[in-house]
C-alpha cells in the first residue's frame, strides 16, 4: 500500500495557506496565497467538558490509560470492542453548502455530494482490515488485538447519508473572498472562520438534526481564515443545542443535548503544491471523520505530542486527534466501479498512549506504519 513521509519542519502553525503579510480583511479583494508557505490546517470546537450522564449524543464508550502516573480517560464513538462483537450505526446527514461572495462567485458543495457519498467514507471498500468503511477499517486497526481475537465482527458504521436541501451562504465583502491557489492557480474561495463558525451553529439548531446523529456540512473548494492564519480545510465539534420545541435544557437534568458535527471541504486535485498535492476529494473528510470517532466531544486529553516528521508541525497538542499528526499521509482506495479516492492515514490509540508496545493492527502506531514509534514529547 503506498504510502510517504513529509519532511519539512516549519513554526507552530495550524494554516493551509500561509497569507502574504497584510493580505488578511482585504474587503472583498481577490488576496494572493504564498505557493511556498503551504501547511495544512485542520480545527476543532472543543464541548469545553464530557456530556453529563444521559445526554442525547451520538453513541459513545468509555475508557483510559495511564502514563507516568497520571491516568487519562477517554471516550469514542461505538461501543468497546473488548467486549465483544458489535455494530454501532451512526445517522449521518450531509447539509451541502452553497457559498455567495459579494462579487457574485458561487462555490456549491451540492454539486459534489454524489461523489461524497460514493466514497469509502460512506462505501464499502478493501481495507487490510477487512471489507468495509474507512472510519471503520481505522478503528479495527486501532483496536486489532481485540479485533483478531474476542470480537471479529465488531464494526462502527455510517448510514448512508441523508443529504439535506443545500443551505446558501451569503458571505459579505468583509467576511470573504476569493483567491487563486497556490498550487494551480485555480479560484478558491475563504471564509472568515468566525463568522462561518456562526452560521454553522445556527443551521444546528435551524435544521432541528437530531443530537445522535452526525451532520457534515459540506463545501467545495471553500475554506476558512482567521485574522493571522489561513485557511482552515476541515473541523469537527460539538455544541449544546436545545430541543425544537423548546423544550429540554441545554445544560442540565439529564435532558441535555449534544450535536456533534463536521465541516470539510470537497478539494479538486492539485490545488496544493507538493508535498500537500495528495490532499483532494474526500482526504479532508476522511480526517474529520477519524478525528470524531475517536474524539466526539474533543475532550480526550493526552500526553501533551508534537511532530514535525510530517512537515505539519503543531507545535505542542494535548488533544487525541487521530487525524492531525498524519495531514499529507494518504493512501489511495477505489470502490466498485473503480473511482479511485484519496484517504488519510491516522494515528493509533497506543501511539497518543506512548506505549512500548502496540496492540493494534501489525503492532503498528498508525494504520500504514508511517511512525515507528510512539508520539514524541514537547
Amino acid at each position: 500500500m503506498p504510502r510517504r513521509i513529509i519532511t519539512l519542519c516549519l513554526a507552530a502553525s495550524l494554516s493551509v495557506f500561509a497569507l502574504l503579510p497584510g493580505t488578511i480583511g482585504s474587503h472583498g479583494v481577490p488576496v494572493t496565497l504564498a505557493a511556498g508557505a503551504f501547511v495544512p490546517r485542520f480545527g476543532v470546537e472543543p464541548l469545553g467538558k464530557a456530556p453529563q450522564a444521559g445526554a442525547r449524543t451520538v453513541p459513545t464508550w468509555g475508557g483510559s490509560f495511564t502514563y507516568n502516573g497520571t491516568t487519562y480517560p477517554y471516550r469514542m464513538v461505538g461501543t468497546d470492542p473488548a467486549a465483544g462483537s458489535a455494530t454501532t450505526t451512526v445517522l449521518t446527514e450531509i447539509v451541502p453548502l452553497r457559498v455567495v461572495f459579494s462579487d457574485g462567485a458561487v462555490y456549491d458543495g451540492s454539486t459534489k455530494t454524489d461523489a461524497t457519498v460514493a466514497s469509502p467514507v460512506f462505501q464499502t471498500a478493501g481495507f487490510t482490515t477487512g471489507e468495509t468503511q474507512y472510519g471503520d477499517a481505522m478503528q479495527r486497526g486501532n483496536f486489532w488485538t481485540n479485533i483478531a481475537t474476542t470480537s471479529p465482527d465488531w464494526h462502527v458504521l455510517l448510514a448512508q447519508p441523508t443529504v439535506l436541501p443545500t443551505q446558501t451562504i451569503t458571505v459579505p465583502s468583509g467576511q470573504g473572498m476569493e483567491s487563486p491557489a497556490p498550487g494551480n492557480g485555480q479560484t478558491i474561495g475563504l471564509i472568515d472562520q468566525h463568522w462561518f463558525s456562526t452560521r454553522l451553529q445556527n443551521m444546528l439548531g435551524s435544521l432541528h438534526i437530531d443530537p445522535t446523529s452526525l451532520p457534515i456540512f459540506l463545501t467545495y473548494n471553500t475554506f476558512t481564515y482567521t485574522p493571522t492564519q489561513c485557511c482552515t480545510l476541515g473541523f469537527h465539534g460539538a455544541s449544546p443545542v436545545a430541543a425544537p420545541n423548546g423544550s429540554g435544557s441545554v445544560n442540565g437534568n439529564g435532558n441535555q443535548r449534544i450535536n456533534t458535527f463536521i465541516f470539510a471541504a470537497y478539494m479538486d486535485p492539485n490545488l496544493v503544491p507538493a508535498p500537500f498535492s495528495d490532499i483532494q476529494d474526500v482526504s479532508i473528510l476522511s480526517h474529520e471523520v477519524i478525528e470524531w470517532m475517536n474524539d466526539p466531544f474533543i475532550t480526550n486529553i493526552v500526553p501533551s505530542w508534537t511532530t514535525a516528521l510530517t512537515g505539519y508541525y503543531y507545535g505542542c497538542s494535548p488533544y487525541l486527534e487521530a487525524g492531525d499528526p498524519l495531514v499529507g499521509v494518504d493512501f489511495p482506495v477505489s470502490v466498485a466501479g473503480g473511482t479511485t479516492y484519496h484517504l488519510q492515514d491516522a494515528a493509533f490509540l497506543p501511539w497518543f498512549e506512548r506505549s512500548p508496545t502496540s496492540i493494534s493492527l501489525g503492532g503498528n502506531y498508525t494504520y500504514l506504519g508511517t511512525y515507528p514509534s510512539y508520539s514524541p514529547s514537547c
